[in-house]
């Protein structure tokens, strides 16, 4: 299991995605819990791969600014697909393993030099596609994208820290809001006519429950028209 965050030097795409699948192991054992002293991933691992994020956050890639946790080693030639695959998705794992070491081990995070200021650059960056997967898989990107910020507590912390990167907090608000509307008028679908109501559903019921938001509220809050919706417009 990855103790160090680092990219591929070369375009592999087989490498690229199993570091992808390292990286979101250990915040799934963040989120579940099993992490620490005497468990397969120590307290110990864990600092030196927060660390590795830290120093790790990534500088330009040619077009892309900086701010990302890019597995790839430039983004030379690199189609939508890759870009959300190997640039933004790595990015969203890396800001939710930031955030939920803040969230539950709050004096390993202050014992970093520039944590947090990374922390709110990798949040800017990762708002700049609003969570888009990339062609007709828009949505199912969109739905993994507030699984993994979930996770890490991203829209939790936001919430209760409003200035710390209104960017990105106000793009989850944005997606979370556009899925519920799609769930109440019917029109949760893909391009092709995939149901999406149950990934849509779990994204939104993950973001009042596991983030302990009070959802609709926010949502309420966002739209002042006749497209706001109430508890009673939802379908669960």
């Amino acid at each position: 299991m990855i103790r160090e965050f680092t990219y591929n030097r070369i375009a592999n795409i087989a490498e690229m995605a199993a570091r992808c699948t390292e990286m979101l192991e250990v915040l799934e054992l963040l989120d579940e819990g099993s992490i620490g002293d005497g468990k397969a991933y120590s307290s110990e691992d864990l600092e030196s791969y927060v660390r590795s994020l830290v120093t790790g956050q990534r500088e330009s890639l040619g077009k892309t600014i900086p701010g990302s946790w890019s597995v790839a080693p430039n983004d030379d030639g690199m189609d939508s697909d890759a870009r959300v695959d190997f640039i933004f998705v790595p990015t969203y794992i890396a800001i939710a393993t930031l955030s939920r070491v803040v969230c539950e081990f709050p004096l390993l995070a202050l014992a970093i030099p520039n944590y947090l200021e990374v922390l709110r650059k990798g949040m800017v960056f990762s708002s700049l596609r609003k969570l888009a997967g990339h062609g007709f898989e828009a949505d199912l990107g969109a739905i993994e994208a507030l699984r993994i910020l979930s996770m890490g507590r991203v829209p939790w912390l936001l919430h209760r820290h409003s200035t710390f990167c209104p960017e990105l907090r106000s793009v989850i608000d944005e997606v979370a809001n556009g899925m519920a509307q799609r769930l109440v008028q019917g029109t949760a679908v893909g391009a092709w006519g995939e149901d999406y109501s149950e990934g849509f559903r779990a994204a939104v019921e993950t973001l009042r429950l596991t983030n302990d938001l009070d959802f609709m509220e926010s949502v309420r809050a966002a739209r002042a028209d006749s497209t706001t919706i109430s508890d009673d417009d939802l379908p669960w």
